[in-house]
């Protein structure tokens, strides 16, 4: 991916963006045009492994620090700096408070996941919503408990993740 060059000169780039910090929709979609491969580069270099949901999310985030770029663009304060600098540091501060947030959430649920998941191996699986605790025939009960020991022993021997998986389908709702 190769970034293009735009053919505004500096003034009128600055021009540009002070129409858009100004409210000027047409003027903000110019610039996003001029911009688009840049803005594009930023999203595909964090986009690989997210799913299309979150890659419309991620661009969302990153027209919102575009926008917030675009407000925040001083000309008197940034001098010798041309505006899509400014400007792009605050779109990789959206991508990446973005990103940072979804493996924040991704690494909580699967903390909770080993949490129950522990609980499950050592408490046994008398809780999970299969267990039968209910049967009237001892011998049921007896084989209700078997099957659970072995199921706690296979699960035990899983990968992390395969087990993460196996234990959040079978515990359900523990209190049911």
């Amino acid at each position: 991916n190769t970034i293009m060059k735009h053919s505004l000169s500096d003034k009128e780039r600055i021009e540009l963006v002070n129409k858009a910090k100004a409210g000027d929709q047409k003027a903000f979609n110019k610039f996003l045009k001029i911009n688009e491969a840049l803005l594009n580069y930023i999203i595909n270099t964090y986009s690989s492994k997210l799913s299309y949901d979150d890659i419309q999310d991620l661009r969302q985030e990153a027209l919102f620090g575009l926008y917030k770029g675009i407000q925040q663009y001083d000309v008197n304060k940034a001098k010798k700096s041309k505006p899509e600098g400014y400007i792009f540091f605050w779109v990789r501060a959206y991508v990446s408070r973005f990103l940072h947030q979804k493996i924040k959430k991704s690494n909580n649920i699967h903390v909770q996941i080993d949490k129950i998941a522990e609980e499950v191996l050592h408490e046994g699986m008398t809780h999970h919503r299969y267990s039968n605790t209910d049967l009237k025939d001892p011998s049921e009960k007896l084989l209700d408990k078997e099957n659970n020991l072995l199921l706690q022993q296979f699960i035990s021997t899983l990968p992390k993740r395969e087990k993460i998986v196996a234990v959040y389908r079978l515990i359900g709702n523990k209190k049911g």
